[in-house]
């Protein structure tokens, strides 16, 4: 099973640039570190949404888990990377109820 309407994903662009490549966010800045260890970088954050974009379309859904507020997708995969090395990442995606797109909500090395 893939992501639900996964070529619509909503991937806030304060999530890459205040979490997922920031050097000050508490919890970000060591997955900032592993992520601009290949290649990605704060001044070009574009290019990180996009790749969490073709991963949720090249990547089956590995679990799901439903609760009150929505629907959460787990998907492993390996991202493309600026440095061609493509390490295998897990992405975490909800689904609100009421709302069919889903949104992007962390990142972290697998």
């Amino acid at each position: 099973m893939y992501l639900p309407n996964a070529e619509n994903v909503v991937i806030a662009k304060k999530k890459i640039t205040e979490y997922l490549l920031s050097d000050v966010h508490p919890i970000g800045r060591t997955k900032a570190n592993y992520l601009k260890r290949f290649g990605f970088e704060l001044q070009r954050w574009e290019i990180l949404r996009e790749a969490l974009r073709k991963l949720v379309v090249e990547f089956e859904v590995s679990s799901v888990q439903s609760s009150p507020h929505g629907t959460r997708y787990v998907i492993d995969g390996n991202i493309q990377t600026p440095d061609g090395r493509n390490p295998l990442i897990r992405t975490i995606w909800v689904i609100d109820k009421e709302k069919i797109n889903p949104h992007f909500v962390t990142a972290f090395p697998l």
